[in-house]
This record gives structure tokens, sequence and C-alpha cells, in this order.
């Protein structure tokens, strides 16, 4: 009996310690360099290139009408967040101007950014829309809770987007008169 409780307690413990570690729920995706660009793709994982790297995450609760919003929210939060931490190595001289690093980061965020505040704008309004309590019923009634977290989360995530917007479009200009060079 001491054992099995020992042994409980050591793997609730265990449990504990790896969600901690950034190890996404069941009921959780985490958005890849790959998500906000196919053209990033290559840089997927490596460091000082990859500011994404697996730390943004969605809900998903098997309903499409969900599960697309959740994930493109989470997707334009990942944008913002690639292309500050680009425009930060450049600026701190991490990131060269004249490397294939920057001109892509650079090239796919000119095409992006200018489009966002409309993107971030429609998605509120669907999120507004999404009702869990009557979306959701019979047996797929437990999956309410997640689909208002996911909510909650993708409301956080273009909200903190649309924050960062403008500072990002200006010092994206600027970066870009370095990078792109006509």
């Amino acid at each position: 009996m001491k054992k099995n409780i020992l042994a409980v307690a050591v793997l609730s413990a265990a449990a504990l310690a790896l969600t901690s570690f950034g190890m996404v729920a069941k009921n959780e995706k985490a958005v890849k360099l790959s998500d906000v660009s196919a053209s990033l793709a290559q840089y997927e994982g490596k460091q000082g290139q990859d500011f994404v790297s697996n730390t943004i995450i969605y809900k998903e609760v098997g309903k499409d009408s969900y599960d697309k919003i959740f994930k493109e929210s989470a997707v334009i939060y990942a944008t913002i967040v690639q292309t500050n931490g680009t425009i930060d190595g450049i600026n701190t001289g991490t990131i060269p101007t004249d490397g294939e690093f920057a001109t892509a980061n650079v090239t796919f965020a000119l095409k992006d950014i200018p489009t966002m505040k409309d993107r971030i704008a429609e998605l509120q309004k669907q999120l507004q829309n999404l009702k869990p309590k009557d979306d959701f019923k019979g047996l797929e009634m437990k999956k309410a809770p997640v689909a208002a977290d996911g909510i909650n989360m993708a409301q956080k995530q273009l909200t903190e987007a649309s924050n960062l917007l403008p500072t990002i479009a200006k010092n994206l200009e600027e970066i870009a008169k370095k990078v792109i060079k006509k």
C-alpha cells in the first residue's frame, strides 16, 4: 500500500515537472515555424532563428469551426513573435542583414504583417460567435471547458498581437531597408 502511494506521488511529481517544462497537453498543439511560413521551414528548431520554437500553443477540440480559429490565432501571434525576434537579431547584430535567413523572414513578414490587422479583427469577431455551451451537446459536452479555454487563449494571443502590431510594422519597415536592397 505504501509503495503504491509512493509510486503515485512520484508519478504525479514527474507529470507536473514535465508539464512545467513545456510539454503540450493532449488537447493542445504547438505552432511550428513551418506553420508560420513554409519559406521558414528550413530554420525550424535552429537556435537564434526559430523564435517560435514550439512555445506558442493552441487548443484542439475536434470541431473545425473552433480548431481553425484557435490555430490561426496562434499562428498570427507566432508570426509577430518570429518577426520581432528577427528584427531584434538584426538590430543587435546577431542576424546578418545580407543572409538568407534575414531575407526570408523580412520578405515573408512584408507580405503578412500588412494584412494582419484585418485578420485579427475578423478572428476576434469569430471568437465572439463561438458558444461552447450551445455547440457541444451530449457526449461532446466534456469538450466545452477546453473550448472555453481555447477561446480565452486565442483572445489573449490576438490582443497581444494587436498591441504589438504597430511597433512591429514600423520596425519592419526600417529593417526592410537594410535587408532588401533594390
